[in-house]
């Protein structure tokens, strides 16, 4: 299955600062193996307000979750769902995330 994962991402999580009791993002896991594929072409809004680009992620059983970032490149992603699949002795991932729109 790796072999249709043409892409590479490094994956991070939300992390609590124990000095400042402080949230910012650290790198979890590095050059992630995957492939990215649009749901549509154009973007949208959630209910809960946040603006972005739906996009399938599929790769192999990691440890991500709801709420991680993922990122390509100069392209930043944020999981929206996660589902882990088993099919004929393969496993795999499937991730719903948005691409998050670059402030200006």
């Amino acid at each position: 299955m790796d072999k249709f994962f043409t892409q590479v991402v490094d994956v991070y999580r939300l992390t609590k600062n124990q000095e400042d009791d402080t949230e910012s993002y650290e790198l979890h896991l590095k050059n992630i193996p995957c492939q990215i594929q649009a749901l549509s072409d154009s973007y949208s809004t959630d209910l809960d307000g946040s603006y972005g680009k739906d996009f399938l992620m599929f790769c192999g059983r990691n440890d991500i979750r709801e709420k991680d970032k993922i990122i390509e490149g100069y392209k930043e992603y944020q999981v929206v769902g996660v589902e882990e699949y088993q099919f004929q002795g393969l496993e795999h991932m499937e991730l719903r995330i948005k691409l998050v729109p670059l402030e200006s």
